[in-house]
């Protein structure tokens, strides 16, 4: 797992179960959650990005691009799909509305934080595939 062996050169990872007998070994950042499991070496990596303390694991896809692409290309791809998402949710709920509606104005404020969130993670992106291209 390339993710993992990145994260292990650079980060201290927090434990789950007894301090000197842990169950596991984890790490967040930028929403997302992975997680070796000390019983049978398996990684977990979950979207924490979602409502509450809710949270699901990555797809296949997403988990396959932690694997070989590494850490922080998994991550924002992740945030980039869980971004489009929400976009999508917000433009189906103004589609859904009228002129005059007070909701209207608070979903158009959130459409505009989240657009904002989605192209900055975009250009990050960007960004990383031009570095890895070097």
């Amino acid at each position: 797992m390339k993710a993992w062996e990145e994260l292990k050169e650079s980060v201290t990872f927090y434990k789950t179960g007894l301090f000197a007998d842990p169950t596991s070994h984890w790490y967040l950042d930028h929403g997302v959650k992975i997680e070796r499991f000390e019983k049978d070496g398996r990684f977990e990596i979950h979207n924490v990005m979602l409502a509450g303390d809710k949270y699901e694991k990555v797809s296949d896809v997403e988990y396959a691009m932690f694997d070989s692409v590494g850490w922080l290309a998994g991550c924002y791809n992740v945030c980039i799909n869980t971004y489009r998402k929400r976009l999508n949710k917000i433009n189906y709920m103004i589609s859904l509305k009228s002129e005059g509606d007070d909701m209207l104005d608070d979903l158009m404020s959130r459409k505009a934080v989240v657009t904002k969130k989605l192209n900055r993670y975009l250009e990050l992106m960007e960004n990383l595939s031009t570095f890895a291209t070097k």
